[in-house]
């Protein structure tokens, strides 16, 4: 696809869109990963120990997480943990070190690691609650089905019942809502890309719509399904952020 050059950069908006996604799906791939697995187990955890300590104190923790906004918790990681005010462990942004190149295989990879911690943590904080408390709920549904019942008055252990029955069944919810959680954690967001010097989709798509750089916004909200041909832009200053929509062929698109 030919979207013209960029106004802001004066390269081909293929070109600048190429530099910058590889940042955004290495924190969406990974933070994608990381959630769903922890989640998971964490919730299957919480059904099998409904109501009991362990499940009261893991809710209070994951609803916290859920009501901390991301800018918030980004800046207070910053704070306490990458600079000489209290404690200085996480390097506060950019990707690797200055000396990356030099550094063998393994040393590498600590880097990157190093880097990733606060950024992934802001990434993946907003998605634990519903996916914490939805396997829970599914995994709850399943363990008072009758073949589970069934299971354990054979004689089946807890293990067998719940990781090989119970599991397989419950894990259908949250498959289905994969493509959702992938999407807005490939998208980026620029407020965390800000704070941390991340120079990838979300703050290229927020730099664009600030400094009118139109090739490179319809390039980020391209689609070429034959339906939705034109697209409209809704730029909310509640939530310093836009949107991309598509609008449907009969409709009227007003340009003052």
């Amino acid at each position: 696809f030919n979207f013209g050059e960029s106004f802001k950069y004066e390269q081909p908006v293929i070109d600048v869109i190429a530099q910058r996604l590889p940042i955004s799906l290495q924190f969406g791939v990974v933070s994608f990963f990381v959630t769903y697995i922890v989640c998971i187990v964490l919730g299957v955890f919480k059904a099998i120990k409904a109501n009991s300590l362990f499940d009261k104190v893991t809710t209070f923790i994951v609803l916290v997480g859920y009501s901390t906004p991301a800018v918030m918790l980004a800046v207070l990681l910053i704070v306490y943990f990458a600079g000489d005010t209290f404690l200085d462990i996480f390097p506060p942004g950019e990707l690797y070190s200055d000396v990356y190149d030099e550094l063998s295989f393994f040393e590498k990879v600590s880097d990157r690691v190093h880097h990733f911690i606060m950024p992934l943590i802001c990434y993946m904080i907003g998605s634990f609650a519903s996916l914490t408390q939805l396997m829970k709920n599914s995994m709850l549904d399943v363990i008072g089905q009758d073949y589970v019942r069934t299971a354990k008055a054979k004689g089946l252990s807890d293990r067998v019942v719940y990781f090989k029955h119970a599991l397989r069944n419950a894990l259908i919810p949250i498959a289905t809502g994969i493509g959702g959680f992938l999407g807005i954690f490939l998208a980026g967001s620029f407020i965390i890309e800000k704070i941390f010097q991340l120079d990838g989709i979300g703050l290229l798509g927020f730099n664009s719509v600030l400094s009118r750089d139109y090739n490179v916004i319809m390039g980020l909200l391209f689609d070429d399904r034959p339906n939705c041909p034109v697209f409209r832009i809704e730029i909310k200053t509640s939530i310093i952020g836009f949107k991309g929509f598509c609008l449907p062929k009969n409709s009227r698109m007003i340009v003052n």
